[in-house]
């Protein structure tokens, strides 16, 4: 009976608007970045043969696209609006199934992995030179013709379009 009367007293003085020190002690909150959470896988670690995988796939879908301006991809960081993310080919994530849970986008001089609900990046794989656009308009070499609108279609998954 006495908790009820400190809850019913507390709980008064909070719609009352009383100071800090007059509700009581203050519960103690965890810091959030130092909980883990059990949802949150950790970010792909790929070998250099899945690097060059992953380099391929994108190359072969001819999904590139311009670096934002001013843009620099970190690990953790978000991925600007201005950035279309992709899901791989269904043969792609079979041969590599780490890849399913991710998007990508291949920019200028890297491919993004990222996690689509965060919009966050989870890995950066740089290109080889041979894939690198030096172009201030993005492109390159493995850019589709403007002109064939079917090849110049990245695969979406229905999972992306979310």
């Amino acid at each position: 009976m006495n908790k009820s009367i400190w809850v019913l007293l507390v709980g008064t003085a909070l719609a009352a608007g009383l100071p800090a020190s007059a509700q009581g002690p203050t519960p103690t909150v965890q810091n959030q970045s130092t909980t883990p959470d059990p949802y949150r896988k950790p970010p792909p670690q790929l070998s250099e043969a899945e690097q060059r995988f992953v380099v391929q796939a994108a190359v072969e879908a001819k999904s590139r696209q311009k670096t934002p301006k001013g843009f620099s991809p970190a690990l953790g960081g978000e991925v600007p609006r201005e950035i279309d993310g992709h899901g791989f080919q269904p043969d792609v994530s079979e041969k590599l199934p780490v890849l399913k849970e991710y998007q990508y986008a291949f920019l200028d001089h890297e491919i993004l992995l990222i996690n689509a609900l965060e919009r966050k990046i989870v890995a950066v794989v740089p290109l080889p030179q041979e894939f690198v656009s030096e172009t201030t308009g993005g492109g390159g070499a493995t850019n589709p013709s403007p002109d064939d609108p079917e090849k110049a279609k990245a695969y979406t998954s229905p999972q992306s379009n979310k």
